[in-house]
Formats: structure tokens, sequence, C-alpha cells
């Protein structure tokens, strides 16, 4: 890739695919499958402390990757389409709690005893989940488009979370 991220943020990036990479496909899976539990918003805010701090991680990690130029396979590519949580209800309702006191009883509601919440409020709260969840939804999207040609074959590949009848995939963009 020619040009590199800086901050937080993902370049799309502007090279083709240079090699097959395991690691960026782990990542891929693990990210998508974390992802694909967000279709409710979690109980409680330890859990979307931890969501958002484990996709911080594997973010930056896949960036990393994606600059370099790796690829994943296609298998997994046509298997795991992108969750399209995003584009729905629960961004605009996160954007809403950030302003209104519904924000606020909701966030109140989620703590639970003894849990020393990493947010500054209810607002920082809601807006840290919210850009972790527009952004991941991006990360996946454009790793599912960097297909490795170089990718060995597998067979037997299972991908059991995406069963869960209440997730809806975007139109197969990569076909």
């Amino acid at each position: 890739m020619n040009t590199k991220s800086q901050g937080p943020h993902l370049l799309a990036p502007d090279m083709p695919v240079q090699a097959y990479s395991s690691m960026l496909e782990s990542y891929y899976e693990q990210l998508h499958r974390q992802f694909c539990q967000q279709n409710t918003i979690p109980d409680s805010i330890s859990s979307i402390a931890t969501f958002c701090s484990f996709s911080e991680r594997i973010f930056y990690a896949m960036r990393d990757l994606l600059e370099d130029d790796f690829g994943i396979s296609k298998l997994v590519s046509d298997s795991l389409l992108t969750p399209r949580l995003g584009d729905g209800k629960i961004l605009a309702l996160l954007q809403e709690w950030e302003n209104n006191a519904i924000g606020k009883r909701e966030y109140q509601q989620r703590l639970t005893d003894g849990y020393d919440s990493p947010y500054s409020g209810y607002r920082h709260c809601w807006m840290t989940y919210r850009v972790t969840i527009f952004e991941i939804e991006r990360l996946l999207r454009i790793t599912r488009e960097r297909i490795a040609l170089d990718a060995p074959d597998k067979l037997n590949y299972r991908f059991p979370w995406i069963n869960d009848p209440k997730l809806i995939f975007e139109v197969d963009r990569c076909s």
C-alpha cells in the first residue's frame, strides 16, 4: 500500500493483494464472529467495553496486514458476508442515546455492581460503541474484498455463528 493510515482510521488499500495471510484470515473470522453477536445491544457495560477493547486490538492488527497488501481466501470471503448492523437501527439508536435521558437510563441499568466503567459517562459509552460498530463493519467489508489468489484450498470449513436467523447480511458485492 502506498499510503499508510494515520491514527484510528483505515484507508482502503490502493494496491492489489500481494499474498495470502492466514493471520489476516484468522482475525477476520474472529472479528466477524464478535460483530455478529452485536445484533442486539449487550446487557452490560462490561460486555460493551470488552467488545470495544477486543475490536480495537484486532482492528489495528488487521489494518497493518491490509496495509502490507495481504488478503484472505475466496472461500472465507464468500462464506462470511458482512452483517448489516451499521445500516440498521442500532447505530441510529445509539446516536440518539448519546444525547437523551433514555441513553443515560440505559447506561445506568447496564452498569453491573462493582464494575468500574472505562467510560466517562453514558455519552462516551454510546459514542464509543457506535463508532466501533461502524468501523468494524467497514473493516470487514474492505477485508472481504481483498482476495488472495495464492490462498490454500480448504475443505469442510464451518462458521456456526452465521446461522442466527436474526442476522441480515449484505448483498454479495464480491462475486
